[in-house]
């Protein structure tokens, strides 16, 4: 087969964020939406898709979350997938995370954000989900002792003969 010659061209010194050259990216959010408000202690379970067009599932960044300190995040493996769509290959990475109050109050889950190249218009373009607020009321609040959690005490749990019990 003859040579063929291609131009690589540098990362422009403009571009903030890792590096992702696609056609379209997309950022998509699994939400439990009929819950309005959430107990102390309730998991919540907050799904987020990254779809990119003609690029490779290597190549899409680890999404970053950040939450409230009374908002404990547990995500699980992030999974890679790539496939095609009519006939352009779509790259996946799809984020599952708990999400898990300890303190009652309102909460704002950050605006995320993820930049990308886009090399039909030579410019850097934003893929996002708005920020996220929810509600949290009292329950059973969690705080730690020793290493451990343990449940706060509610109305049924005053009476001495229960906590000498769980002892």
């Amino acid at each position: 087969a003859p040579d063929i010659k291609v131009q690589i061209k540098p990362i422009p010194q403009d571009y903030h964020g890792e590096w992702l050259v696609s056609d379209l990216v997309v950022l998509k959010e699994d939400w439990p939406e009929k819950t309005v408000e959430y107990n102390i202690g309730d998991p919540i379970t907050r799904t987020i898709t990254l779809l990119a067009s003609n690029t490779d599932e290597t190549s899409l960044p680890e999404i970053s979350l950040s939450a409230p300190a009374a908002l404990k995040t547990y995500p699980e493996k992030a999974q890679r997938n790539t496939f095609l769509r009519d006939n352009q290959m779509v790259s996946q990475l799809m984020q599952t995370t708990a999400i898990v109050a300890t303190h009652a109050g309102t909460f704002t889950l950050p605006e995320i954000k993820v930049p990308w190249w886009n090399p039909h218009l030579n410019k850097q373009q934003y893929a996002t989900l708005p920020a996220r607020t929810i509600v949290v009321k009292g329950g059973v609040a969690l705080s730690p002792v020793q290493g451990t959690y343990v449940a706060a005490q509610t109305t049924a749990e005053q009476n001495p003969f229960w906590q000498w019990l769980s002892l």
